[in-house]
């Protein structure tokens, strides 16, 4: 946590997003203080594929 401060605000977030026909990219971005997200549920009927990004190398990852 940065500065000793403890995450106290949880809450649930939904969107819809119209993707177009084609290669779609959603990117989740947090900002400068960086946030904690649990899980990302996604609804579709089509098949998806994910790309891990490697953050050990970013300040304070674990």
């Amino acid at each position: 946590m940065q500065n000793g401060v403890a995450y106290h605000n949880f809450c649930d977030v939904e969107i819809m997003v119209d993707l177009k026909a084609g290669e779609n990219v959603v990117v989740l971005t947090s900002g400068s203080l960086g946030c904690n997200v649990d899980k990302i549920m996604l609804k579709t009927d089509v098949n998806l594929t994910f790309d891990k990004t490697d953050n050990t190398n970013r300040p304070g990852s674990h």
